[in-house]
């Protein structure tokens, strides 16, 4: 995906920055680069479980309605 390519990016061009003593201020940019992407991911993957736990509880609920499915009683 895109994303991989820029993390692998980001860390060829740290690698490139920190062999070659590059400012630190270049160095720092990758780094938030880096950043950006884990932050991207992180949300995306936390929006695929909020999508996905959405879809489970509206299937319940329409199982529910159809009388599909019983609730159990506690004892």
């Amino acid at each position: 995906t895109v994303l991989h390519l820029v993390m692998y990016i980001s860390t060829v061009c740290h690698d490139y920055l920190m062999r070659t003593g590059t400012d630190y201020k270049e160095v720092e940019l990758c780094d938030r680069l880096s950043m950006l992407c884990d932050n991207y991911m992180k949300s995306r993957e936390k929006l695929y479980e909020i999508k996905a736990n959405e879809v489970k509880n509206m299937t319940f609920n329409l199982l529910r309605r159809a009388n599909l499915v019983t609730e159990t009683q506690e004892q």
